[in-house]
This record gives structure tokens, C-alpha cells and sequence, in this order.
């Protein structure tokens, strides 16, 4: 397969690149985007983000792969998106998981590498149709390895920077040890976490800048991301996406990069909403406990 190809995305089960060989930047095919929508039990808010996409100016050179978590996505095509494929894990892969899953199959591919994947969540919509015509288009300082849209949530209230600077490992092991530890403490996080989101006032984004991680509701990573050896096989079922591209970018030696610009709006915790607390606070202390373990340990 030629150098450049989609080959080069191939994910392997340790969640180190199947083959990272050759120029760190080698150019892919440019103007390429591929959306990977990871789609549990929402059905209605995945047919609302691909009537979406079917509106981007960019939308019948749009590649858009369907991950079916629940096997009910009942549909194979779209109007619009020429591009489209549904693909079935035959399990639920978790978020990250599925969008990995997605990698692997798409990897043989005769498309050739996109310059661009995007990870997201089902409940997310682009108000402007030019908004990924304009990423294909984007010029980013050096080193950016991840993109931050300007994502806000239905009220038009800033959901990104998700974390505009790196928490301490201090931090990340006292919140480990005082809200994850047990199933009391983290369910009454994650309940005040949900009023919060509700009730918090609205934070200004500001300027294009660079941060420290993404929203994961939609993860906007170049190529050079992967051909770094950046990967999308997750440390936990579910949660803490941001960290792990974070932490991928951070120790690669790039930026970041916040872009208000890119409008996207995100209804939030379709998929999640229709989990259990119990289960929910589960998912969110494995996630925490092993991302501390792996990037805050040590320091």
C-alpha cells in the first residue's frame, strides 16, 4: 500500500501504531475528513448529527463511519453522505474503544489516509455548514496534534477548553482517593456534577490559543497525531477520552490547539443518560484510578 495510505492509522491491540514508519508529517490526502460516530441506543440523535453532516459543504467528500455499539442503528445509507458506512463491533466497545474498532476496519482501505479523523459522540450538531470545509482548509501552527472546537452546549454555554492547563498529580491523587474510592462519595459527584453543568454560569472561551485537553464529545485529531504514534485505544471502558489525547500530545512534544471557530453544539449524555448511576460511577473510578496511575504517578 502506498506510503501515506490509511494503513498508516492501523490501531493494534496494546494500542501502540501498527506502523508509524517514515516521516512523522508525510502529507496525506489533503482535504480529507473522516467523522467516526460512536453510536449507542441514539438513534434519534445519530440521525440529527448525520442530517448534520449531509448540510457540510464538505459533505460528498465526507467520509463518516457509524460505529453501531447497540446494534440498532437501523440504517446503512444516508442522504447526502455518499461516504457513509456502519460498522458493527458485535459489542458494546465503549466510546474511544468503537472509534478504535473503526480504525482497524477502515485500515485496508483504498481511500488513503485522511488529514483529519473525528471522533464524536451522536448528540452533537454543526450549525454552520462550512465548518469542516474550513478544518480540511485550516492552517494550525506546528506541532498541533488535536484541535478543540468551539463546542458549546444547547444554551450556548463554552464546553471547551474542556482543561485549560494540566492538573497536578497531587490533585489527580487526592480526588482519587477522597471522591473515587467508594461508591457513596463518587455518586455524589456525579450527581453534583450534573447540577453543576446545569446550573453553572457562562464562561467566556476567548481567543485561539493553545490548551491542555479537548472536550471529548468531538475530538478533532490531524494525521500527524497517529503518524506520532498517537492512538485511540482507551485505558478505560468509558471517560477520560480528553486526558488520553491529552497526555498522547503532551508527551509527543505537541500543542492542543483551541479553535472557537469551528462551531459545534452538544446536547449532552444521550448515550450515558440511558446507563445506570451505579454503573456510571463505576465506568468514571476506573477510568480516573488508571489514568492517574498511568500519567500522574510518577510525579
Amino acid at each position: 500500500m502506498a506510503e501515506g495510505s490509511f494503513d498508516k492509522l492501523r490501531m493494534t491491540e496494546d494500542g501502540n501504531a501498527a506502523s508509524s514508519s517514515g516521516p512523522p508529517d508525510a502529507a496525506p490526502e489533503p482535504g480529507g475528513v473522516l467523522v467516526i460516530v460512536v453510536h449507542y441506543r441514539s438513534g434519534a440523535a445519530t440521525r440529527g448529527l448525520l442530517t448534520s453532516l449531509a448540510r457540510q459543504t464538505l459533505a460528498a467528500r465526507l467520509r463518516v463511519a457509524v460505529v453501531d455499539n447497540s446494534g440498532d442503528v437501523g440504517l446503512t445509507a444516508w442522504p447526502g453522505l455518499p461516504g457513509l458506512v456502519v460498522l458493527a463491533p458485535g459489542e458494546n466497545a465503549g466510546y474511544f474503544g468503537g472509534a478504535a474498532y473503526a480504525l482497524r476496519a477502515l485500515a485496508n482501505g483504498d481511500a488513503g489516509a485522511p488529514a483529519w479523523v473525528i471522533v464524536s459522540n451522536p448528540d452533537v450538531t454543526l450549525p454552520d455548514a462550512g465548518t469542516l470545509e474550513a478544518l480540511a482548509s485550516s492552517t494550525y501552527p506546528p506541532g498541533t496534534l488535536a484541535v478543540a472546537p468551539g463546542l458549546t452546549d444547547a444554551r450556548g454555554r463554552a464546553l471547551n477548553p474542556f482543561l485549560e492547563t494540566r492538573p497536578s498529580a497531587r490533585s489527580m491523587r487526592r480526588k482519587a482517593r477522597l471522591v473515587f474510592s467508594n461508591v457513596w462519595t463518587l455518586n455524589a459527584y456525579a450527581l453534583a456534577s450534573m447540577a453543576w453543568r446545569r446550573l453553572r454560569p457562562a464562561r467566556p472561551s476567548g481567543a485561539a490559543r493553545a490548551v491542555y485537553a479537548p472536550h471529548g464529545a468531538f475530538v478533532i485529531l490531524p494525521y500527524a497525531y497517529f503518524a506520532r504514534g498517537g492512538t485511540l485505544d482507551p485505558f478505560a471502558f468509558l471517560y477520560l477520552e480528553e486526558v488520553l489525547v491529552a497526555e498522547t500530545v503532551r508527551r509527543a512534544g505537541g500543542t492542543v490547539r483551541f479553535d472557537p471557530a469551528l462551531r459545534v453544539v452538544h446536547a449532552g449524555h444521550v448515550a450515558t443518560g440511558r446507563v445506570r448511576l451505579g454503573a456510571v460511577g463505576r465506568h468514571h473510578a476506573r477510568a480516573f484510578a488508571e489514568a492517574t496511575r498511568r500519567y500522574f504517578s510518577d510525579e
